[in-house]
C-alpha cells in the first residue's frame, strides 16, 4: 500500500468523529456565499489535489454522470481550458458541539478531482472584521479538514460506484479538457482518451461535436431562496451555541 493510500484509509476510518450534510446550490447562491466567506487552505496530505481517478476509483465520466443525475447539470463557472465541470455545495459539518458551514466546490482539474473549501462567516457583525475571523478559524482547521476530506473521498467512491452499477446514461455525452489533451464521456460505455498531440485531440473533439448535442444549462436560484439559506445557516449557528 502506498503512503497516499494509507493516508486515505486513515482519513476514512476517522469519519465517526464528524457528521456532514451537503446541499447543491446554484451559481447565483454560490456567488452570494462567496462574498461572505474566505478560502480554506488545507495541507496537501489532507487534500486530493491531483489525485487522479484510477482503477478502483470512478472515472471522470462516471462522476459527472452520477452527479448530474442527482444534483442537476454542472455549474457554468469553471475554466473550460483546464476543467470540464464544477459542482458547488453548501456543506454543514458537525464536529462535536461545533457546527460550521462551508461552500464546497467539487471540480476536475486537468483530469484530477479537487475539493475547494470556503468557510462561511455566519454572523453579520463579523463581516467587517473578516481578517480576524480567518485567523481564529484557520489555526484549528487542519485536523478537522483531514476528516472532512476523508469523508468526501469515501462518499464519492461509494456513491458514484453504486449509481453507475445500477444505471447508465440514456444518451451519449462527452467533455473535453484541452489543457490535458483529454476527452472523456459515454458512448456505448464510459471512456477516457488521452492524446499525444493537439491535432489528434482537435480531430476527435470535432467528430464528437457532430455526433452529440451540446450541454444543458445549469439551474438558477432566486434571491429569496438565497436569503432563506442564509437564515437557515444563522439559525443552525444559534442552535449549536445554545447547547
Amino acid at each position: 500500500m502506498s503512503s497516499d493510500e494509507a493516508d486515505i484509509n486513515k482519513q476514512c476510518n476517522a469519519l465517526d468523529r464528524i457528521l456532514v450534510s451537503k446541499w447543491r446550490i446554484s451559481d447565483s447562491m454560490a456567488l452570494q456565499l462567496f462574498k461572505r466567506s474566505y478560502p480554506i487552505e488545507i495541507p496537501f496530505k489532507a487534500s486530493v489535489n491531483l489525485w487522479r481517478p484510477g482503477k478502483d476509483f470512478p472515472s471522470l465520466g462516471e462522476i459527472l454522470y452520477a452527479f448530474e443525475l442527482s444534483f442537476g447539470p454542472s455549474s457554468a463557472k469553471y475554466d473550460d481550458y483546464k476543467q470540464s465541470f464544477s459542482f458547488p455545495f453548501l456543506m454543514e459539518a458537525k464536529l462535536g458541539e461545533r457546527v460550521i458551514h462551508f461552500v464546497l466546490n467539487i471540480w476536475d482539474y486537468k483530469g484530477a478531482i479537487e475539493f475547494r473549501f470556503r468557510r462561511i462567516i455566519e454572523r453579520e457583525e463579523d463581516l467587517s472584521k473578516k481578517a480576524d475571523v480567518i485567523q481564529q478559524c484557520t489555526e484549528r482547521s487542519d485536523t478537522e479538514f483531514e476528516y472532512i476530506v476523508g469523508y468526501l473521498i469515501g462518499w464519492i467512491k461509494g456513491y458514484v460506484n453504486t449509481r453507475c452499477e445500477y444505471s447508465r446514461p440514456e444518451k451519449p455525452f462527452y467533455r473535453i479538457i484541452p489543457a490535458a489533451l483529454m476527452i472523456y464521456g459515454y458512448l456505448e460505455s464510459f471512456f477516457c482518451s488521452h492524446f499525444e498531440d493537439s491535432d489528434s485531440f482537435d480531430a476527435r473533439a470535432s467528430e464528437l461535436k457532430e455526433l452529440i448535442p451540446s450541454k444543458t444549462e445549469p439551474p438558477t436560484e432566486s434571491n429569496a431562496r438565497i436569503a432563506e439559506v442564509m437564515a437557515l445557516i444563522r439559525q443552525a449557528k444559534l442552535e449549536s451555541t445554545d447547547h
